[in-house]
């Protein structure tokens, strides 16, 4: 089997076996409290458990760091129509394609080992299911806050250099 398509398989059974986050959680939380829900753990809404490698940071790969980088940048784009109640479906529907893009570019380039990559497909899992909620909410937010909590924890599993630039 090819690399690809393990790496397809393997988040797939993630997202099959992971819980699904439950939409009316941030349903029912205004804007006021997704500050205060951003300073939580890494449990909150789904977001995976990720481990350290030996207590240190993954290493990542310019495929991993592009893409990340990338997915960083949409969401600040779509946050800033957010607040200003500017961010409409459609825009939704183009940030979760953005998503999936990126999250495919990701998987047809990943060069990490193993272990780096099964965290990895942990932390895409959680982008994928942003995706789904972006497309399926009734509420953008929820879609917005999981990208958000993915991009915020991915610095503290993953080292990319110039990350906090």
């Amino acid at each position: 089997m090819t690399r690809k398509i393990h790496c397809a398989l393997a988040v797939v059974a993630l997202l099959l076996v992971s819980p699904l986050w439950a939409l009316d959680d941030h349903q029912e939380h205004g804007h006021d409290r997704h500050a205060q829900h951003h300073a939580g753990k890494h449990g909150d809404a789904g977001m995976p458990e990720l481990t350290l490698d030996e207590g240190q940071r993954w290493a990542t790969d310019a495929s991993l760091r592009q893409g990340m980088s990338d997915l960083r940048t949409a969401f600040e784009t779509a946050h800033s129509a957010f607040e200003r109640d500017a961010l409409d479906r459609e825009q939704a529907e183009q940030l979760a394609d953005t998503i999936d893009d990126r999250v495919q570019f990701m998987f047809a380039n990943c060069k990490l080992p193993p272990d780096a990559d099964a965290e990895l497909h942990k932390l895409l899992a959680a982008i994928m299911g942003a995706a789904v909620a972006l497309r399926e909410s009734d509420d953008v937010h929820d879609g917005l806050h999981r990208l958000h909590q993915a991009i915020d924890i991915y610095p503290e599993y993953f080292d990319h250099p110039g990350w906090g630039a």
